[in-house]
């Protein structure tokens, strides 16, 4: 009895100290952020409007609220260690294997680097830029070194050589023929242009054989190339924004940049933006998944986000989620002789405190801006494949030069360009009548399709779900492969609404073998989406104007995904789909309703709402805010739900001073979200209208809703009002015409039953401006501040500027490198003083 007492004791006492030591730690490093913030030089942190970004909750007691952030050297050696019995192919695992090797006569890392993916640069095939990183890594590690054999390293070496790394190096017999590496996107531009700086640098003397230069010949154009990319990016953000399939290559050509090039301010640049990518990655992802709205994905990744290419990124830098055996920018960062993550990036992705949590984020930019503010010249060839990075291949500034692009790169073989070389010849005859930019400006629906330019992107997360979208991203616009919104509950419980780009192919279960869009990868036709924290709307208007050009059939249908078996529930009430996940619930209504698929191998997970006009509404929840899941189901299975046309039988004067001249009869629809209150939307206007209380059972509906700043009309409409059965309002509402009821909500006439009290913006929004940044659009200065940790980036001046970073894995014997050369003397920021 007398021990059991002492015992209990002495755990108590642990405990107390424990949590004493806990207190003196984050008291202590409270202290030296805020006399750090007081001295650090432009600090003056800009108000972040009327935006919430979220509340606190209470901090869990005994565990540091950065405890996640001070494992990262643990989880370094658990992912390192797990590569050591891998039998993949290539540069990244076999580099993983040798840093881990404890025999360097027993490091046999021949067989993964000489496979599959080697072959790739030998024979110029597609994705050979995601290997080449690697191959050079191993070069600027191994090439003086007695542990990779000299054979090997000539091989490597040799290949590189005879690769070809821009459009335009064609002094060769191969590269003087057509191959199909896509050189030209976001991601592809930056991952040939820092190889072929970083493999110029390498072998200065040596002659390219695609180019016919040497490398010293070659360092300074790709400097060029690397430099305007990067300031594109910082500036105005990644086109490809937040891709769970390409932002690890983005950044596996930042941390090659980082870690070996020789110009100092390419270094530090790389780092900021491989910081603000990160960053990104960490205040978006959901257990580790980076559910959020998607500039380019697929569907099996949307699906499953255990294959989702940026999940080793964030387990590594959060703790969050999983990683995967091979991952190569999970590989290249934890192997990083110079880049180091700021601890600020850990600690917003791992804040537990703050529950409730909004972000707004702005990127891209369309033709006009590249031209106008940041100096892109349409009729150049090098800027050309810029202007491609942002899928601006047809727009009207730059049909024409694409089709020199393609003469002058002999291009017209690829298939990415099919479509081109079948109307080559009627291109031809517009561009020398001088009518290509009018057919550009024609055919606008469709050939935007590739369009990564302006996206104003909005996350709503909790601890329990999150929801995101791409606000009203080119609505009525053709869609390749984004995604613009997507619902995640947790696990592989995700749900989001497209409109099919092309037919069902059987069999193809993730839509890899057909071409962009495709059934679930992508849109035919883009919705307008309109979302305020836990409610979105999802608007389609599928009545296209013409045929198109790169898509001619436009299906009479959108649907959702929507997996049954994911779900611990999931339940049907009056025209609303329910499911819950944990403590986390959704509902999502059609307007069109929805028949479930019941056969083939989209059963029990595909919802199909058949009609050319449509609205899907989505409401989530969770315990915490919404009590029991009946409760939630109750809820909003009773909201009230006005929809009609906006703008329809409004006179034209109206329209006219409302900005609302032609093509303004598309949808509109008023909810009362049981959270939020009532919400009107339009698919005539990127605003998100807040409206006066919802009528009683029986009482009068609003048959429109109007503002002088904002406009949301709707003429003839249907309303449901929870149980009751649907019916028609007519035009003449309280018992006048659709145009006069108009006019007196405008003038604010005595007897207008609705108001709208409040308005959001969805679009022009900043660069981020969300809990722990705020940085308007173009950015200038990015300052992330978290609890204990702050950066401050600033491109132009070349400083970076972190508090503190990740721990990095500790070497048992810091004096055996393996042959390997020591780290580049140059450290990122200190708390003691700028970097240049």
């Amino acid at each position: 009895m007398a021990q059991s007492v002492l015992k209990g004791w002495v755990v108590r006492l642990l405990r107390f100290s424990l949590a004493l030591c806990i207190l003196l730690h984050e008291s202590e490093a409270a202290r030296k952020l805020k006399a750090e913030k007081l001295r650090r030089p432009g600090y003056n942190k800009q108000p972040a409007n009327d935006f919430n970004h979220g509340y606190y909750d209470d901090e869990p007691f005994m565990v540091p609220s950065n405890w996640d952030c001070l494992q990262f050297a643990h989880r370094v050696t658990d992912f390192l260690d797990s590569h050591l019995d891998s039998d993949q192919d290539g540069p990244y695992i076999a580099l993983a294997q040798l840093d881990k090797a404890t025999d360097t006569a027993s490091a046999n890392v021949t067989a993964p680097l000489f496979g599959e993916k080697f072959d790739k640069i030998i024979n110029r095939i597609d994705t050979a830029d995601f290997e080449i990183h690697g191959y050079l890594r191993f070069l600027f590690l191994y090439n003086n070194s007695d542990v990779v054999s000299q054979e090997s390293i000539t091989k490597i070496k040799d290949a590189l050589l005879n690769f070809k790394y821009w459009p335009d190096e064609l002094a060769d017999a191969d590269s003087f023929g057509p191959d199909n590496m896509i050189m030209y996107t976001e991601n592809h531009y930056i991952l040939f242009a820092a190889a072929g700086y970083l493999s110029a640098q390498l072998m200065p003397d040596s002659v390219f054989t695609a180019s016919g230069l040497t490398g010293d010949e070659r360092k300074s154009i790709f400097r060029q190339r690397i430099n305007k990319w990067m300031s594109l990016r910082y500036k105005t953000g990644f086109s490809e924004f937040l891709s769970n399939v390409y932002y690890p290559e983005d950044f596996l050509a930042l941390l090659s940049l980082v870690d070996y090039a020789e110009d100092e301010s390419m270094r530090v640049r790389a780092a900021m933006l491989a910081d603000t990518l990160l960053f990104e990655l960490s205040i978006s992802q959901q257990q580790g998944a980076t559910r959020t709205a998607h500039g380019r994905t697929n569907f099996q990744k949307t699906a499953n986000s255990l294959v989702d290419s940026t999940g080793s990124l964030v387990w590594l830098v959060t703790n969050r989620g999983h990683y995967t055996v091979g991952n190569a920018a999970a590989i290249t960062l934890v192997l990083s002789p110079n880049y180091r993550v700021p601890s600020a990036v850990c600690e917003a992705g791992t804040d537990q405190a703050r529950y409730s949590t909004a972000a707004e984020q702005r990127t891209g930019a369309g033709a006009a801006a590249l031209i106008n503010v940041y100096g892109l010249d349409p009729t150049d060839l090098e800027d050309g494949l810029l202007f491609w990075t942002y899928g601006l291949y047809a727009a009207p500034e730059t049909l024409g030069l694409t089709l020199k692009m393609l003469d002058a790169f002999r291009l017209w073989e690829l298939p990415d360009f099919a479509p081109f070389k079948e109307n080559a010849g009627t291109l031809r005859t517009l561009a020398s009548s001088g009518t290509l930019a009018d057919f550009a400006r024609e055919y606008a629906w469709d050939l935007s399709r590739f369009y990564l330019t302006e996206a104003n992107l909005y996350t709503y997360r909790t601890r329990d779900y999150v929801l995101a979208s791409a606000q009203a991203l080119r609505p009525g616009g053709g869609g390749f492969q984004e995604l613009a919104w997507q619902a995640g509950l947790g696990g592989q419980a995700a749900v989001f609404t497209s409109h099919p780009g092309r037919r069902n192919v059987e069999g193809d279960y993730h839509g890899l073998q057909t071409e962009s869009p495709s059934y679930w990868s992508g849109n035919g036709v883009l919705p307008r989406v309109i979302q305020r924290e836990n409610v979105l709307f999802a608007i389609y208007d599928l009545e296209t104007p013409t045929n198109g050009l790169l898509l001619d059939e436009t299906l009479d249908f959108t649907h959702a995904y929507f997996p049954k078996s994911e779900f611990d529930e999931v339940e049907e009430r009056f025209g609303w789909v329910f499911g819950r996940k944990g403590d986390a619930y959704i509902g999502l209504w059609s307007k069109e309703g929805y028949q479930w698929e019941t056969k083939g191998m989209y059963a029990d997970q595909e919802l199909i709402a058949y009609g050319t006009k449509n609205i899907w509404i989505c409401e989530l929840g969770r315990k915490k805010d919404s009590g029991s899941f009946e409760k939630f189901m109750e809820a909003i299975s009773d909201a009230f739900i006005l929809v009609g046309r906006s703008a329809a039988m409004i006179p034209q004067d109206v329209l006219a001073r409302e900005g609302l001249t032609g093509g303004t009869d598309g949808l509109a629809v008023v909810y009362e979200s049981p959270r939020q209150g009532m919400m009107g939307v339009s698919y005539a206007r990127n605003v998100l209208h807040k409206v006066g209380p919802a009528p009683s059972a029986g009482g009068p509906a609003p048959g429109l809703l109007a503002t002088g700043s904002g406009l949301l009309l709707l003429g003839a409409a249907t309303l449901t009002y929870g149980t009751a059965v649907a019916v028609t309002l007519p035009a003449a509402v309280l018992g006048m015409g659709v145009g006069a009821a108009v006019y007196n909500l405008l003038a604010g006439a005595p007897g207008s039953h609705r108001r709208i009290v409040e308005s959001y913006a969805a679009h022009h929004y900043a660069r981020y401006n969300n809990a722990y940044c705020y940085a308007p659009y173009p950015a200038a200065e990015v300052k992330v501040e978290a609890k204990y940790h702050w950066m401050f980036l600033n491109y132009e001046t070349v400083h970076r500027y972190v508090s503190d970073y990740l721990e990095p894995r500790p070497r048992l014997d810091p004096d055996d490198r393996r042959g390997r050369p020591d780290p580049s003397p140059f450290v990122f920021g200190t708390t003691d003083e700028y970097v240049h």
